[in-house]
């Protein structure tokens, strides 16, 4: 059985260097999630995890804002297959170069890994870059995932990652969207909101296969 670490509402303040108030109202309001037990209050890893993930989200709030809600479109697969993209947003942006880039993303329900999921799928330029899945708990943490490639192939977790990807948040795949079929290898994960995430990785996708 795998126990996470629990932190007490002093560690977790101290960590981010935060007077202990401000996590206490957190806990209060229900952002941070905490244990109970009598009169102590314990934080488990899992959930300060996801707290800084959501807070990250929250301090990027001015650049979401720069993405334009775009009308539901359909979008054709190689294989025929056509999904509908009900919920779309859209911006230029500089890939790694300066190059400005049109990029679109668009939200679709698709099966993976053993059930149907929630999909955003990264266009830049018309074309389509990369997809992230919902993870497990997506209806609790909002998390998404998406798997790294390198020259055409799955790259394994803890391999040596093409460049850019230094700033975004790496895990194994499996361990978010788990299901038969599911990857071991790296992804990038982000929140459902966390637009520029998805678009950081899908321009290195793009340019990665200039």
């Amino acid at each position: 059985m795998h126990l996470p670490r629990v932190y007490t509402v002093e560690e977790i303040a101290e960590y981010l260097s935060v007077p202990k108030e401000v996590i206490e109202k957190d806990v209060e309001i229900g952002k941070l999630q905490a244990m109970h037990f009598g009169q102590h209050r314990r934080i488990g890893s899992d959930d300060f995890e996801q707290y800084l993930q959501r807070s990250k989200l929250s301090n990027s709030t001015s650049q979401v804002r720069l993405w334009r809600p775009d009308a539901p479109f359909d979008y054709k697969w190689p294989d025929e297959n056509v999904d509908y993209l009900d919920t779309a947003f859209s911006r230029p942006m500089p890939d790694q170069s300066g190059k400005e880039r049109g990029l679109k993303i668009g939200f679709t329900n698709r099966p993976a890994a053993g059930r149907n999921r929630r999909r955003a799928l990264v266009i830049v330029n018309r074309y389509p870059s990369v997809e992230f899945v919902a993870s497990n708990d997506f209806e609790s943490s909002g998390l998404m995932a998406s798997i790294i490639k390198s020259d055409g192939k799955q790259l394994p977790l803890g391999a040596k990652l093409p460049k850019g990807y230094e700033a975004l948040k790496i895990v194994r795949y499996r361990d978010y969207v788990d299901g038969p079929g599911a990857s071991s290898n790296s992804a990038v994960l982000a929140h459902k909101d966390d637009l520029e995430t998805m678009a950081q990785h899908a321009l290195l996708r793009y340019t990665g296969r200039l």
